[in-house]
């Protein structure tokens, strides 16, 4: 068997394993998105929708429309952790400082 076939075929997998992994994390990152989006949309419908009955002389869902303010508010929050979290786990792999270190070090 020729060995300088085998260093191609190690390549190839590498890089179709390294395709599928931004593959999924492509299609996570759009469904959050896609998430984030619909939240919003929603609120602008609620807004729209309380605005026509206010022309209306009818009831408005105030309520609704605070809910999904809190959605997009609850998705602001949630990005703005993981950013931190992220900036967290950099400085402490940079410093080379774990868990347990960097609980008892003031």
């Amino acid at each position: 068997m020729d060995r300088g076939s085998a260093k191609p075929a190690q390549e190839i997998h590498f890089t179709a394993a390294a395709a599928d992994g931004c593959v999924r994390e492509c299609r996570g990152l759009a469904n959050w998105l896609g998430d984030a989006l619909i939240r919003i949309l929603q609120g602008q419908r609620d807004r729209l929708t309380n605005d026509i009955a206010k022309l209306e002389g009818k009831r408005q869902n105030n309520l609704q429309l605070a809910l999904d303010e809190a959605r997009v508010t609850a998705d602001h929050l949630a990005e703005s952790l993981e950013k931190d979290l992220t900036a967290i786990n950099k400085l402490l792999k940079d410093e080379n400082i774990n868990a347990f270190k960097g609980f008892f070090t003031r």
